[in-house]
């Protein structure tokens, strides 16, 4: 009888290569958080596993904070790259997604990790910080964890990849409430697990840089089924405030869309707070006088209104706010007095007003003494999908 015994050998080279592999894969790995003592967001790369978090000196990451057990968690991860974490015991428990593991639990791009009340974002590309260390361990409930940063990065990149919204469309009506002037454009969330609602999706969004991406995506979408469906009005379309940042990028994308859909009548709007430019809101009002879109001023009456701005570089609609008009049958003559000034010196420069979120019919009969050319709100129409408004 014959033996045979199949012996393998793996090479010194073969180790170091795949060691090598994993180091690489794992350099793109990193986490995010308030977890030093400057009181400022810091950076650790996931530079080597296992990769121990405590509050103990000289771990992977020290957490110098005192609901943080000494030797709380560790990451660990496979040759391909993979990340897993687990809790070592802790007195306060290691949570992913505001939810406490008790095994290893797979971690993916942009998870939230809570080590007792410190929070934790898990984030590709690496950066690097050192922080010290503390004595005794405070206990925290899972109710005081905090929140500072959104879960639902990863789903919130498969919306992106794949589009997943779906445009509604409140209407704007004339100062009688005859018919439709217009429709405001209103992206809505159609993933699974992200909120509906664009706040929710904005706030995930911002916290990971992708805001322009997400509102440039409702923008286009909401146009395209605008004009498929023959919806002939016109469209307001909203910017986010981080676009005036990058101006160039903001009026190509406006030229984009003009050119794939020339029929389509849009009034580009722009919030109040975001007017700080006066030179540069001139410019894009005549970029977008030379395509026909007109140009409207959101939320007039936030804050400090720009006024100079109004004056100087006038748009073409000036939305006022709902703290101007909500309850406004109830205001005191002085505020009354004061929306008739705006409305006045506004109509004063050629531009057309619109009451937004009304809501009661007393506001409505009170501005229509004032004399607003357009209104919007609940009382004349919720905002509604293109189904609901073409067939």
């Amino acid at each position: 009888m014959y033996v045979f015994v199949l012996v393998v050998v793996i090479s010194d080279q073969y180790r170091v290569d795949m060691m090598q592999l994993e180091l690489e894969l794992m350099q793109f790995w990193y986490l995010e958080g308030y977890f030093g003592t400057q009181g400022s967001m810091q950076r650790q790369a996931i530079d080597d596993c296992p990769f121990m978090l405590g509050r103990e000196d000289k771990l992977s990451l020290t957490v110098a904070m005192t609901s943080v057990s000494r030797r709380h968690a560790v990451i660990t991860s496979n040759t391909l790259g993979a990340l897993c974490i687990d809790d070592l015991g802790s007195s306060n428990g290691t949570f992913v997604n505001h939810q406490r593991i008790s095994s290893p639990t797979l971690l993916a791009h942009g998870d939230v990790i809570h080590l007792g009340g410190v929070e934790i974002r898990l984030m590709l590309d690496a950066a690097h910080q050192e922080e010290c260390a503390s004595d005794s361990t405070i206990m925290v409930s899972q109710e005081a964890l905090s929140s500072h940063f959104p879960s639902g990065v990863s789903e919130l990149e498969e919306l992106l990849a794949g589009q997943m919204i779906k445009p509604a469309y409140q209407s704007i009506v004339y100062h009688d409430n005859s018919s439709a002037y217009g429709y405001e454009l209103l992206g809505r969330g159609a993933h699974p697990t992200l909120p509906e609602s664009p706040g929710g999706l904005f706030e995930i969004a911002e916290s990971v840089g992708l805001e322009v991406k997400l509102s440039e995506m409702f923008r286009d979408v909401g146009v395209q089924t605008a004009v498929e469906n023959g919806l002939k009005n016109r469209l307001f379309v909203n910017t986010h405030p981080s676009e005036m940042n990058d101006p160039d990028r903001l009026m190509e994308k406006m030229y984009q869309l003009n050119d794939r859909f020339p029929s389509c009548k849009i009034v580009f709007e722009i919030h109040e707070q975001a007017i700080t430019d006066i030179d540069l809101i001139k410019h894009i009002k005549r970029e977008l006088k030379n395509r026909d879109i007109l140009l409207s001023y959101d939320d007039f009456g936030v804050g400090q209104s720009r006024l100079l701005e109004l004056v100087e570089a006038a748009p073409d609609v000036l939305k006022f706010d709902m703290m101007l008009v909500n309850d406004i049958h109830k205001a005191p003559p002085a505020k009354v007095e004061l929306v008739q000034q705006l409305h006045k010196m506004a109509k004063s420069l050629g531009i057309q007003t619109l009451g937004e979120c009304i809501s009661q019919q007393k506001d409505y009969e009170v501005c229509k003494t004032i004399g607003f050319d357009y209104y919007q709100g609940f009382l004349f129409a919720k905002p509604k999908f293109i189904n609901e408004i073409v067939n």
